[in-house]
């Protein structure tokens, strides 16, 4: 079976807390992380579903992540979350592996939707 953890890389707080009180009442189990070091250093991928990582955080972007990540041979489905210009974004996040470039504030059916996606995919997002 699938691993159905959620790992959420954003260096915010609250968004970070409040993904995690909306995806646990939904029934995934969520692994937050503050920054990308942090996630490299901690996070166990292999029970990574689904990878959300906000673009803009202070010392690595979601997008070098992501290309980091695919360097590594690391496969995981990933949504890649912005504040803004998710058009000029999306073809660098789709070359890095994301499945999708999800604007903030995140809705819940779109959301839901790209987890679902991501969880039952057969084709993780990373080569």
């Amino acid at each position: 079976m699938p691993p159905k953890n959620i790992c959420i890389v954003d260096d915010d707080s609250a968004v970070r807390e409040s993904l995690r009180m909306v995806l646990e009442r939904a029934g995934y189990e969520v692994r937050c992380y503050a920054s990308a070091r942090i996630f490299l250093s901690q996070a166990d991928m292999a029970q990574c579903g689904c990878l959300l990582v906000n673009q803009f955080m202070p010392e690595m972007t979601g997008i070098a992540l992501l290309e980091l990540l695919k360097t590594r041979a690391v496969r995981c489905c990933a949504l890649l979350v912005t504040g803004g210009n998710v058009a000029e974004l999306a073809p660098y996040a789709l070359a890095a592996g994301a499945m999708a470039v999800l604007e903030k504030p995140l809705g819940g059916k779109e959301l839901f939707a790209w987890i679902e996606r991501a969880m039952s995919s057969t084709a993780p997002g990373h080569t």
